[in-house]
């Protein structure tokens, strides 16, 4: 079990649960996103997505300028 906020990254003070036993949020996102629960944070100041889940790990265009434009000679993967 674990709420929004927690998922989110926000600092609750909660802990994920799977069967009554704790878990790190990283794996109740995994969780999360194999139940297509699809987590997204904001950055509500500039209105960028700043994390977002996906059930599938392509890079979409936006993200792909993004490291594009950040890493020296383009991307770091090949093809």
């Amino acid at each position: 079990m674990c709420d929004l906020e927690t998922l989110q990254g926000n600092d609750t003070g909660r802990v994920p649960t799977l069967e009554g036993r704790p878990v790190s949020v990283a794996k109740a996102r995994l969780l999360a996103c194999e139940g297509s629960v699809i987590p997204m944070v904001f950055d509500f100041a500039t209105g960028e997505v700043v994390d977002l889940g996906r059930a599938e790990r392509l890079p979409n265009t936006a993200l792909r300028r993004k490291l594009e434009a950040e890493q020296a000679g383009g991307c770091a993967w090949h093809d």
